[in-house]
């Protein structure tokens, strides 16, 4: 049950992926990586096991013991999530070991809050107590409140999955008074949850009903859609309990909407479970099976073994209900199936971890032989230390140097690289159009074209020569920046004029393509940027947005508040781009494509917009997928 609550990174991927890439420390680097397994852990147990053993195995590279130990936790945590509950407590207790060993205060309480968490999970509840009670005692030696009130909150959930429901009010109240002191809104928003579940359990489900509407209320926002999106299931329920269907059905609908907005796929399935139930008591079965059916499709993509079993049960239920016994024994079939499949790949991971056991001592025997033997050859090595610190000095001296050579040589490798990608773009994009602007100026020249003709070649000189005054304009910026660096003159403004002058300079270019460009940024927005850059920004993706759609599509610009930044967004229907494009596109010179009419472009334009938004303290990055059109996200400061 306490699962649920555990906090989920809220710092959006691509940001964090970001923050990697341009990352040099390696243990900062590391910490990256935590946070970007703890962000998947509700929604892709593969991609948050993925990035936690990276951070695993980098800790271990650089030898950082402390970092190590947390990821070994959230391994723990990882398959507490997926039921490989004895996995889950041998990685728990060996991260808990090692803390004591290296005498980490706050990691050892940490440690016990897991090892806590996965006892109870196996139902062992009095050791799950004692794990927590300690966890508790240390959190208040450090004067960590915060620590206290999650243990003391997971205490009351242990209670309460044992049936201790007197004892666990208890605890909740307890973490409620302590959290008064110094409040925190994501625990608030825990408690009146676990308050609200633990009356339901009491049978008390008009009580339990007021705590979950003040928790919608509180937790109504994008930082907290953990936590939000299961408290709205969970007023659906109590309303549905309380016999008021048509308000369940509301908070059911809400809850899938916003698990489908903030990418909650355990929560989607729940969600649709009941809404589906709904549809089975008024005996539209069609409707039932098709959620349920999406269901159980989210519940196996997402390795959730519970959600799958009761998302089997209610199929079987309703073609019981309409006499259809083949289907709900096919059904049946395939649940037993998907389990025993889940079971194979459990007892496979308890096989690697005994063989994981089986390595590791043996490793551990064979250092201890040689350490034995090493002794032994002590005093004939410490005659020649002398002699090997003399060359080891001579070594480091030829390495150092060698080091700074070959990073001198990297970057003029670099540089000559944008040397000859800046003499292509003069050579091709720039000297072509201008060598047919000649050709053509030779055929006005030599006369003999009849005014349809004229009129034909004029437009197509018109078209070359804004091209290569385009390609000359970016190259003077990119040059003028090299040389200057990025000049910024921050002000605070609101962007309605400068998004008005955008869409006006954009009208014909983007009727000519029947591209309908909607714009959904709401009036009064206020940033504090360089306005120049703002406007360069928003008219070079527009652009890029009308070159790489097709006729007849849909351009729509957007903005929302995003912590302390304005994050705007230019989302486009057209030609998109591969993965291996979206990660390189804002390198230098990294991509050059032609649009959907053969338009051509450099890659200047959006190299400029990474070194003006960077300049500004924003982020830019891009969410795309081939012939699935492209999302453009860039921030600037409120």
């Amino acid at each position: 049950m306490f699962l649920n609550t555990i906090a989920l990174s809220q710092e959006h991927p691509s940001k964090l992926l970001l923050k990697l890439k341009v990352e040099k420390s390696d243990t900062a680097k590391v910490w990256i990586y935590q946070d970007l397994g703890t962000y998947y852990l509700g929604s892709n147990l593969d991609s948050s096991l993925y990035y936690i053993k990276s951070g695993l195995t980098l800790a271990r590279k650089v030898n950082y013991p402390y970092a190590e130990l947390v990821m070994i936790g959230k391994l723990a945590t990882i398959n507490t999530y997926d039921g490989n509950l004895s996995l889950a407590k041998h990685y728990a207790e060996e991260s808990l070991k090692g803390l004591i060993k290296i005498n980490n205060k706050q990691g050892v309480a940490s440690g016990y809050d897991v090892l806590g968490t996965v006892e109870s999970k196996m139902g062992n509840y009095p050791e799950a107590i004692a794990d927590l009670l300690k966890s508790v005692a240390i959190y208040k030696k450090l004067n960590n409140n915060v620590g206290v009130v999650q243990s003391t909150i997971k205490l009351a959930e242990i209670c309460s999955g044992a049936g201790e429901l007197e004892k666990s009010l208890g605890y909740y109240k307890k973490a409620q008074r302590l959290s008064d002191k110094k409040p925190s809104e994501y625990e608030t928003i825990r408690i009146l949850q676990g308050f609200g579940i633990l009356y339901v359990s009491m049978g008390k489900t008009q009580q339990a009903l007021t705590y979950f509407l003040k928790g919608v209320q509180k937790s109504n926002k994008p930082a907290f859609a953990s936590l939000h999106v299961p408290m709205l299931i969970h007023t659906g329920n109590a309303y549905y309990k309380l016999g008021y269907k048509d308000k369940a059905l509301t908070y059911y609908q809400q809850s899938l909407s916003e698990s489908r907005i903030y990418k909650l796929p355990a929560s989607e399935s729940r969600a649709l479970l009941n809404l589906a139930s709904d549809y089975s008591d008024k005996k539209e079965f069609k409707q039932a099976l098709e959620r349920l059916q999406k269901s159980l499709s989210i519940a196996i993509f997402i390795h959730d073994k519970n959600l799958i079993s009761e998302s089997c049960e209610a199929m079987i239920a309703v073609f019981n209900e309409q006499g259809n016994y083949k289907d709900a024994f096919l059904i049946s079939e395939k649940r037993y199936n998907l389990n025993k499949d889940a079971f194979s790949i459990d007892r496979k991971k308890e096989m690697e971890m005994m063989q994981s056991v089986y390595e590791k001592d043996k490793a551990n025997a064979h250092v201890k032989t040689l350490q034995f033997v090493n002794s032994k050859r002590t005093l004939q090595r410490n005659t020649g230390i002398g002699v090997a610190i003399f060359v080891i000095l001579i070594l480091a001296s030829v390495y150092i140097t060698l080091y700074n050579v070959r990073k001198l040589n990297k970057k003029l490798k670099a540089s000559n690289l944008v040397k000859d990608k800046l003499f292509s773009i003069i050579g091709h994009d720039l000297r072509g159009p201008v060598g047919n602007i000649v050709q053509m100026l030779t055929l006005f020249e030599n006369g003999g074209m009849d005014q349809a003709e004229l009129k034909g070649i004029v437009g197509v000189l018109k078209k070359h020569t804004e091209a290569s005054l385009s390609t000359l304009d970016s190259l003077l910026d990119w040059g003028r920046i090299q040389i200057q660096g990025v000049s910024v003159k921050q002000t605070s403004f609101e962007v309605d004029s400068i998004v008005k002058k955008n869409l006006n300079i954009f009208q014909a270019p983007s009727s000519a393509k029947l591209i309908q460009i909607v714009n959904h940024i709401p009036a009064g927005i206020q940033i504090c940027a360089d306005p120049d850059h703002f406007d360069f920004v928003l008219r070079n993706l527009i652009s890029n947005a009308i070159k790489f759609t097709y006729a007849g599509g849909v351009i729509e610009l957007k903005a929302q508040v995003w912590d302390i930044y304005i994050r705007f967004s230019v989302c486009d229907n057209g030609k998109g781009m591969n993965e291996q494009d979206a990660q390189n596109l804002f390198s230098s010179f990294a991509l050059k494509a032609e649009g959907t009419n053969g338009e051509l472009g450099t890659g200047i334009g959006l190299m400029l917009c990474k070194e003006f938004i960077l300049a500004n303290d924003g982020l830019i990055w891009v969410e795309s997928g081939q012939d699935k059109g492209a999302e453009f996200f860039f921030t600037f400061k409120r």
